[in-house]
C-alpha cells in the first residue's frame, strides 16, 4: 500500500505531505474493489450483502473548481475555487479537497453542485442543437 501511494503522490507531482490522505484513499478504494480470495466480490458487499456505489469515485491529484454558496462570498468575489482532490470524507458524503492558495484542506459537498452544472451544460445544449455524446 505504501508503494501505491508513492507512486500516485509522485505521479501527480504532490508533495509528500499528502500521504494520509492517499493511504486512507486507497484503503477506501480497496474496500470497493474486487479481490480474488472473496471469489471476485469485494469487502463492502461481502460485509453489507450488495454492491457499492462507484459513481462518486474521483481521480486523486486531479484539479476541480467547487463551488463556492451565496452565504460564504461577497457580490464580486469568484463563484469557484481552484482545488486539488486528495480523498474522501468517512463521516460526510463529501470530497475532502486542497486549496493550493490558502495550503488548507476542505471538505466540498460537490455532487449536488455536479448535478446542477451537468443539467445546465445539458439544456444549453440541447437549446442550441448540440449533442453531448
Amino acid at each position: 500500500m505504501v508503494e501505491r501511494a508513492r507512486d500516485m503522490i509522485k505521479g501527480k507531482n504532490l508533495s509528500n505531505g499528502f500521504w494520509e490522505e492517499e493511504s486512507s484513499t486507497i484503503a477506501y478504494l480497496k474496500n470497493k474493489s474486487p479481490t480474488r480470495c472473496l471469489d471476485l466480490k469485494n469487502p463492502f458487499e461481502t460485509l453489507y450483502g450488495f454492491k457499492p456505489a462507484v459513481h462518486h469515485l474521483r481521480v486523486f491529484g486531479s484539479k476541480y473548481f467547487p463551488h463556492i454558496s451565496k452565504e460564504d462570498r461577497k457580490k464580486l468575489d469568484a463563484k469557484a475555487i481552484k482545488c486539488i482532490f486528495v480523498g474522501y470524507c468517512y463521516d460526510f458524503k463529501a470530497y475532502k479537497m486542497f486549496n493550493p492558495s490558502t495550503h488548507k484542506c476542505l471538505r466540498v459537498e460537490m455532487l449536488s453542485f455536479m448535478k446542477k452544472l451537468m443539467k445546465a451544460i445539458r439544456t444549453k445544449a440541447m437549446r442550441s442543437g448540440t449533442c453531448l455524446y
